[in-house]
């Protein structure tokens, strides 16, 4: 456990401050309008608690069903069954039940809870959290301690989430699948022998073993859909700019931080939440008839699954009646752009990667 633990945090600008605590009640009301309520009558054994999606886990904590420190400390027995998948790089419980102690403590003496309500989360190990390391899955990084938190993880703590733990990457994000020399390949956790995509694998892995609710991922050319995918959860990619990435180990220009969750409802949540940095982008209200939506067939529904294929084919027929536009691009061979990812990828990174370790006065 990293010796700066208690360290006090940087404090955050007040203007973020006071719109989280003005906004986290009525983004939680939101987001919980129209679902329908656990049951409450009944005790949660922690099997029930691990498979609460966000909206419900939110419901539960918000009525008082259950406390921050059940479902933190279910959070970590169910990660504990999962310990040979190499899903975390660091779990540190006594930070997990300090925390959850003290969101409690606050709603016990009727204190506001900020929009998050003490649900447990995972973070991955590219994103600065001064209580971790941030490995970013390098040996040279394994020891590395952040002096402040990356500007995401400092909304979620302002709205009382539990960071459980910090999941597993390849080296410094530069892969499609979770696969490290250094800790070992991450399993995917409904079959080891599986894969469970990348560049995020830990956290998407995470969310599928049911350990967490939803966890941070990052992506840059997949890694938040491609482990969403492969796991079987669901992933949302925010356009570049939307979600703050600040103290994140970058890869290129067109870095992101994003969700996974199990239901686009809980994504929808957390995006209304996290997308902060620039509102222009955030989501809205628009008539689909204005949308004209680019696609390409060769190399990305070459050999799909039937299933696969339906599902996506249905998705555009539903778009196209309401209205929306589909324009098929023909780009560059496959090979070819992947070639021209890379080139652009390793371009940029050295510049990003001095800002990144500059903000910490690491030079």
């Amino acid at each position: 456990m990293p010796a700066h633990m208690n360290k006090k945090e940087p404090q955050v600008a007040t203007g973020r401050r006071d719109f989280l605590k003005k906004t986290g009640a009525a983004l939680g009301a939101l987001a919980l309008a129209g679902f329908p309520s656990i049951n409450r009558a009944a005790s949660l054994s922690n099997d029930s608690i691990v498979r609460l999606g966000l909206i419900d886990g939110l419901e539960a904590l918000r009525t008082g069903k259950l406390s921050s420190s059940d479902y933190c400390m279910a959070a970590l027995e169910q990660a504990a069954k999962f310990d040979n998948h190499n899903i975390f790089t660091q779990i540190s419980r006594d930070y997990v039940e300090r925390t959850a102690a003290d969101v409690d403590a606050k709603r016990k003496s009727g204190e506001a809870i900020g929009a998050l309500q003490g649900i447990p989360y995972a973070l991955k190990d590219s994103v600065d959290m001064v209580e971790y390391y941030t490995i970013s899955g390098h040996p040279s990084l394994k020891t590395f301690r952040p002096t402040i938190d990356a500007d995401l993880v400092r909304i979620c703590k302002e709205a009382d989430a539990v960071c459980i733990g910090k999941t597993q990457i390849p080296a410094l994000s530069m892969w499609w699948t979770t696969e490290n020399p250094m800790t070992g390949d991450t399993g995917n956790p409904f079959n080891r022998e599986y894969k469970t995509g990348g560049s995020s694998g830990g956290s998407g892995a995470a969310v599928a073993a049911r350990i967490v609710p939803f966890a941070v991922a990052e992506d840059t050319g997949g890694s938040v859909r491609v482990p969403a995918a492969v796991n079987g959860v669901q992933g949302l990619r925010p356009t570049t700019g939307r979600w703050p990435t600040a103290g994140t180990m970058p890869i290129g220009f067109s870095d992101t931080l994003g969700p996974i969750a199990r239901s686009v409802a809980d994504i929808k949540f957390l995006d209304s939440l996290c997308a902060v940095d620039q509102p222009e982008n955030a989501a809205s209200q628009v008539n689909l008839r204005d949308i004209r939506i680019g696609y390409q067939r060769e190399g990305f529904f070459d050999e799909l699954h039937p299933w696969v294929q339906e599902n996506v084919e249905q998705s555009m027929r539903t778009l196209s009646d309401a209205g929306a536009t589909f324009v098929e691009i023909r780009g560059l061979p496959l090979a070819e752009m992947y070639e021209t990812l890379i080139a652009m990828s390793f371009a940029d990174m050295p510049a990003s990667v001095a800002g990144y370790f500059n903000r910490h006065g690491v030079y």
